[in-house]
């Protein structure tokens, strides 16, 4: 049976064909990606990449099978869905190979459920391309030094509307809500560990209907809408009616329940407030000097300084972002605080230089050897069975799949671009997601306290220069407690911080 047959086959159980239009304004840049590493225009690719990442978190949190896309274990088996005696579609899918999310998303042998065009509105694509230092300078093979630091690019600045196509189900059940939450907690696109991404959906066109946030009521006139529709769905039923399922996934791929996420606010009375931090000075000047800049290399091998920055972002272009798209690049400067301050969140230190649990935490670009997915720490062969791995922070046995081996390890921990939300007043987000293992009391204790630790650490950043002067306060903190209860936090993601 082909997937157009089956999609015949099915006719009477799916609704009619239904478009859906999200308009779109960036906060901070939207990168898609491209060739090169450049970015031409708005790659639907790199939507649709973020859009399935944040629904698989979802599903998974709601008791949902997602799998892992990098191991390509959903194929869809004509024979098995034409064997399945399930009377739901979704359970003979299931049945034939494909997981929740495969089935929407699309795998082998099964297409996606959905069309995505992206449209440009006003906007437009920013090259600009340079080096924004982190204070940290390293030893290099090929140099005297190399100083470290973020490559930012500019990216999309401006509006654009997503415009999507398919079954009415699939775009006001799974879809929007899904957008809906990026828009809430977290981010669109990639480079979202560096700020990328935030969004405010300012218009929303279901057919011929259109809806406006800044409606009062137009969260209820949307469950409203979609209540009928939405019976069958986990995602829809918990975003627009507050209904969820237990027994979310364990594991450590990224999870709903195991996310985190707050919002900072900041007000300013100076337009040039962005200026006084010394990454901007730094940049300035294009070098740092030797009593500014950290040395990761043997004391007695420390270059002599001044430390040139090798091709620095312009200043003149961070004022632009600044004057006139309202966003400000301060995600270097605060994951930089939070990784190598005083409040040693990621115990970034010991006696071989940054722990595992630090590299675990922020990322590291060098691949290691297997590695413990909730921790960190280098694991060995189980003595007990040599099919499983022995982690001895955490005192218990892994399965396969809970084991990185190899792989670029990204961040934990994501923060967004400052982004203006009033005349005078700022905001940026730091959020992301820390996996638990339900049988280990020592990565649970662990989590825990790095919970605890970066919600004081964000706290402590208004005792920080410049960032003293702005008036700096946390709005939310948002995150699953050891003990609590699944159901509350996941009402709390509904309902929390505007």
């Amino acid at each position: 049976m082909s997937d157009t047959t089956v999609e015949s086959a099915e006719a009477t159980h799916t609704l009619s064909p239904r478009t859906l239009t999200v308009k779109i304004r960036t906060l901070t840049p939207l990168w898609t990606g491209g060739v090169d590493g450049t970015m031409d225009r708005i790659h639907e690719t790199g939507i649709l990449g973020s859009l399935r990442w944040w629904y698989e978190a979802i599903v998974r949190g709601l008791g949902g099978y997602a799998c892992d896309p990098t191991e390509h274990t959903c194929t869809f088996d004509t024979n098995k869905y034409q064997g399945s005696e399930a009377p739901d579609k979704r359970q003979r899918l299931r049945d034939a190979g494909l997981c929740d999310v495969c089935q929407i998303f699309g795998a082998t042998g099964w297409r996606r459920r959905f069309r995505l065009e992206v449209r440009p509105l006003e906007g437009g694509i920013d090259f600009t391309e340079g080096m924004f230092p982190s204070g940290r300078v390293h030893p290099d093979r090929r140099r005297p030094y190399r100083v470290g630091g973020w490559l930012l690019r500019g990216g999309y600045f401006g509006t654009l509307e997503l415009h999507f196509t398919g079954e009415e189900r699939i775009l006001l059940c799974e879809i929007l809500p899904t957008l809906l939450f990026i828009e809430k907690w977290g981010a669109l696109g990639p480079k979202t560990s560096i700020g990328y991404g935030i969004i405010e959906i300012t218009r929303l066109q279901i057919g011929e209907e259109t809806y406006s946030p800044t409606h009062h009521d137009w969260h209820a006139q949307l469950s409203e809408l979609v209540s009928q529709s939405c019976q069958g769905s986990r995602v829809g039923r918990w975003w627009f009616e507050g209904l969820s399922t237990s027994s979310p996934y364990q594991g450590v791929l990224p999870v709903l329940t195991n996310m985190f996420s707050s919002k900072v606010r900041f007000k300013v009375t100076d337009l040039n407030w962005w200026s006084e931090f010394r990454e901007i000075q730094w940049l300035q000047v294009g070098q740092i000097g030797v009593d500014e800049a950290h040395w990761t290399g043997k004391q007695d091998q420390t270059p002599t300084g001044p430390f040139k920055i090798a091709n620095p972002l312009s200043v003149s272009r961070i004022e632009h972002w600044v004057r006139y798209h309202k966003t400000f690049p301060l995600a270097p400067i605060v994951r930089t605080r939070l990784r190598y301050s005083d409040s040693n969140i990621g115990v970034c230190t010991d006696s071989n230089g940054e722990s595992d649990w630090c590299k675990f935490i922020f990322g590291t670009v060098h691949g290691n050897e297997p590695i413990c997915g909730y921790c960190g720490t280098k694991v060995k062969k189980d003595r007990n069975d040599q099919n499983r791995w022995w982690c001895s922070k955490g005192r218990v046995s892994l399965a396969n799949n809970e084991v990185f081996s190899g792989k670029r390890i990204q961040s934990k921990v994501r923060v967004s671009w400052a982004y203006q939300i009033g005349d005078s007043e700022w905001e940026f987000r730091v959020w992301g997601w820390l996996p638990e293992h339900a049988q280990s009391a020592r990565h649970r204790q662990q989590r825990e306290e790095f919970l605890r630790t970066l919600k004081t650490s964000i706290g402590a950043l208004s005792q920080l220069s410049p960032l003293s002067q702005l008036q700096i306060s946390p709005e939310c903190w948002v995150a699953k407690q050891e003990n609590g209860e699944t159901s509350h936090f996941l009402m709390t993601l509904l309902t929390g911080c505007p």
